[in-house]
């Protein structure tokens, strides 16, 4: 499956959309490259994704929750700034 995603200038997160399934999230910077491998200097672009990434990302898939780790939910202080 096919994301789209686009910096927000304003929070500098990531603003993704994954038109297959009509849904839109924004997904902070260090997480986005962490979950997908998308470079810090990243501005908008589109990516293949799994499911699994997509359900890591924060997207609806097969009408389940979604997947949120330690890892994800815990996003460091210095990842903030640097984000």
């Amino acid at each position: 499956m096919q994301i789209r995603y686009v910096r927000d200038p304003h929070t500098l997160s990531f603003i993704v959309s994954l038109p297959a399934l009509g849904q839109k999230i924004a997904v902070l910077a260090p997480v986005m490259q962490r979950i997908v491998g998308v470079s810090p200097r990243a501005v908008l672009g589109s990516w293949s994704i799994n499911t699994y990434q997509a359900a890591k990302l924060g997207f609806l898939v097969n009408g389940s929750h979604p997947v949120i780790t330690a890892d994800q939910s815990e996003v460091s202080e210095r990842e903030l700034i640097l984000a």
